[in-house]
């Protein structure tokens, strides 16, 4: 028995600590006992005339297998034949925890709508609700209040379970209550459905984040790719095919570089910013030719980053040339004349790369 409490308060605390799914909502997925006019545990309704179905059950030939536990919710409209006509339902729960105000969330729900959904009246007819129908989604401080329309479907054709994704944010109170309204599509009233299962609400939270650091040798072409969003602003524009997209092309970088992507999720919930370090391993040439001609007559490093040092030497070790931040201008010469044709040797080093870079230098006249 003992063991069987362990088990039960593990899996209760497992359930109200996984984030977006049932630390919101007590029943998220709509579990209960299948059957017309039957309320799965931890949902009630606000319209009173009318309550919702928990499929799958033939009584109102709606068999569909759920897409998460084993029953999901059932809203209809209803048409004007019927002792509720007039009539659309709705289902409201109370949540385990407020959804804060000014805090934004993302709201998922599996939906779709029946093609052979309905039942025989008492006179005998087939009455069908086949319809389509719209859906609105609420967030309430008390119970029934409407307060604030969170999202809106304007109808739901899809006859398999499709997810439903939006985002939103409380803005004029916290949210205790989620309410969602079955709604006529079109003006003329009419008999119709939708089937709801697996809520999931997810809190948002987009810290400030270094997506890439990665290191290139100078003239590659990399593809930064920022995460999705609505809008996008690249910073700074060098070497980038677009500063307004996604995934830009990145071609020429002229030294290490940090670009910064302002990602904008939603025009409500706001931006975030994600950063892509690129360090750029430099190329470096191996001649230089100080006569004068225009053409290698200083030791030019591409992709040089500020702050590299340099030292240079003879080869014997004999130190010719050094510089803290080497900035291209070596150009042969030592203590103030120039050195004959020979091979000299360097080692630099890069502030952003943990390597030093070794290697020769062909001095020719």
């Amino acid at each position: 028995m003992v063991n069987r409490l362990f088990i039960f308060i593990s899996i209760h605390i497992l359930l109200l600590t996984v984030p977006g799914y049932s630390q919101y909502i007590s029943n998220p997925s709509f579990e209960g006992t299948t059957g017309m006019s039957m309320l799965p545990s931890g949902w009630t309704v606000c319209d009173t005339f009318s309550t919702p179905d928990t499929g799958p059950t033939t009584a109102i030939n709606n068999t569909y297998t759920a897409s998460a536990g084993s029953s999901y919710i059932i809203l209809i409209s209803r048409g004007t034949i019927s002792p509720y006509a007039y009539h659309t339902e709705d289902c409201e729960t109370q949540l385990l925890q407020p959804l804060l105000k000014d805090k934004c969330y993302t709201f998922k729900i599996d939906m779709a709508n029946s093609k052979y959904y309905g039942h025989t009246y008492g006179w005998g007819d087939w009455l069908s609700y086949a319809n389509p129908v719209a859906v609105k989604i609420y967030g309430e401080n008390y119970s029934c209040d409407k307060m604030q329309l969170i999202a809106q479907f304007d109808s739901i054709l899809n006859e398999q379970w499709q997810t439903y994704e939006f985002q939103f944010k409380p803005v004029l109170s916290d949210f205790n209550y989620l309410l969602i309204r079955a709604e006529y599509a079109r003006p003329n009233i009419y008999f119709g459905n939708v089937e709801l299962d697996n809520i999931i609400i997810s809190n948002i939270s987009h810290p400030d984040v270094t997506l890439m650091d990665s290191t290139i040798n100078y003239g590659d072409v990399i593809t930064l790719n920022a995460s999705n969003g609505i809008q996008y602003n690249w910073t700074p524009d060098s070497g980038l095919s677009c500063t307004n997209c996604q995934s830009p092309t990145l071609s020429n970088v002229p030294f290490t570089t940090t670009y910064t992507a302002t990602v904008t999720s939603d025009t409500m919930c706001g931006s975030y910013q994600e950063y892509f370090i690129v360090r750029v391993r430099p190329f470096i040439p191996n001649l230089i030719s100080p006569n004068g001609d225009g053409f290698n007559d200083e030791f030019k490093i591409r992709g040089l980053e500020q702050g590299s040092s340099i030292v240079i030497t003879d080869r014997w070790g004999k130190k010719l040339y050094e510089s803290d931040n080497y900035d291209n201008s070596w150009d042969g010469m030592y203590d103030g004349k120039l050195l004959p044709p020979d091979t000299y040797w360097y080692v630099l080093k890069c502030p952003s790369i943990k390597e030093s870079f070794k290697g020769f230098i062909y001095l020719k006249l």
